[in-house]
């Protein structure tokens, strides 16, 4: 006697049943899967602004602990015609970059959030000190920070130095500053007006181009933030855009660039 063995198949209810579990397991798992992917972008992230704040304080060794700041000269031999270097021109020199000061093209310079590929540098520098600030919040003017003694800044462990660079979604910046002059375009990337923070309702200077330059919640709902003594923290939005939090207590004004 031969018994006939068979299997058997799923009904149509069963299917449908195993389709809408296997669904709900994939919602449960993709914002995991999106939080680990953003964790680690962050990461990345904060790991390039070390790397900065490394080649940064190794600068400020071998140059007269200048932290180098907003600028738009090229260091020489003479410390008078070299305070105004940009940051990105003065750390190339300390990261992995076969290219010396010739380009920007460096990955530690590329926040792995930024959605522009137009910009070579993708975070922006702390190049104004408010001066005003311990007087009140009424900030003015666009009195430019050239390198500072790292000795003399007021609170290094809270002065923001260096945060995520804007968006640029339209491009205004790529299309009307970027023009393949190293030591001019190096200069889009620091802070030296109130607009470059807070955006154009506050500018206060036609040079600065009144556009704001400093990004917002890259990372959820804040940046990473590299801090004057060289420690890179998460910070929200609102942290970034006060003022008082870029103050570098030096109570004098540079002379003109």
């Amino acid at each position: 006697m031969h018994h006939r063995s068979y299997m058997r198949a799923f009904s149509l209810i069963e299917l449908l049943v195993a389709l809408c579990i296997t669904m709900m397991l994939v919602g449960l798992l993709l914002p995991a899967l999106a939080s680990t992917r953003d964790a680690s972008i962050a990461t990345r992230c904060a790991s390039n602004q070390h790397q900065i704040g490394l080649a940064v304080t190794q600068f400020a060794g071998d140059h007269f602990d200048l932290l180098p700041r907003e600028g738009i000269s090229p260091w020489t031999d003479s410390l008078a015609e070299s305070k105004h270097i940009p940051w990105v021109n003065a750390i190339q020199s300390y990261i992995d970059h076969p290219g010396g000061r010739t380009d920007f093209a460096s990955p530690i310079l590329l926040d792995p959030a930024h959605p522009n590929p137009n910009h070579q540098v993708q975070y922006v520098v702390n190049g104004i000190g408010f001066p005003s600030l311990p007087y009140g919040i009424d900030v003015v003017g666009s009195d430019r920070r050239p390198a500072s003694p790292l000795s003399l800044l007021h609170r290094p462990t809270e002065m923001i130095y260096l945060t995520a660079f804007t968006e640029d979604a339209d491009n205004s910046i790529a299309n009307n500053a970027l023009t393949g002059d190293l030591n001019h375009d190096a200069g889009l990337y620091d802070v030296w007006n109130l607009a470059h923070l807070l955006g154009p309702d506050h500018g206060s200077d036609s040079i600065a181009r009144d556009v704001r330059r400093v990004g917002i919640n890259r990372h959820g709902t804040g940046n990473n933030v590299l801090f004057a003594d060289g420690h890179v923290d998460a910070r929200v939005t609102e942290f970034i855009q006060r003022p008082r939090e870029w103050y570098d207590g030096l109570l004098w004004k540079p002379d003109s660039p």
